[in-house]
């Protein structure tokens, strides 16, 4: 067991200085972060039964829309209290 922690731990150090390992991480990430913004959008909007049809309704397409408006402005203001909190200016 011991042996397995150790290999484990070694692949991840390896795996952290390979830039190509940390894109792929980096995409998984923000994969998974959209992914999940996306289910939180089509639960808020109610999106089942529309799902089924062609197209969507004007509230459907509108609901989603202020949902991703939203999603973005809320990651924008992260990312910069973030980029000021890690460059000292607080």
């Amino acid at each position: 067991m011991a042996d397995q922690a150790q290999a484990i731990h070694a692949i991840q150090q390896l795996a952290a200085q390979d830039p190509e390992i940390q894109k792929l991480q980096a995409q998984a990430q923000f994969k998974s972060v959209i992914h999940g913004h996306t289910d939180r959008c089509w639960e808020k909007c109610n999106l089942g039964k529309e799902a089924t049809q062609s197209s969507l309704s004007g509230r459907a397409k509108s609901c989603l829309d202020n949902c991703v408006r939203n999603f973005f402005t809320c990651e924008g203001t992260v990312n910069e209290v973030m980029q000021k909190m890690t460059s000292g200016n607080k």
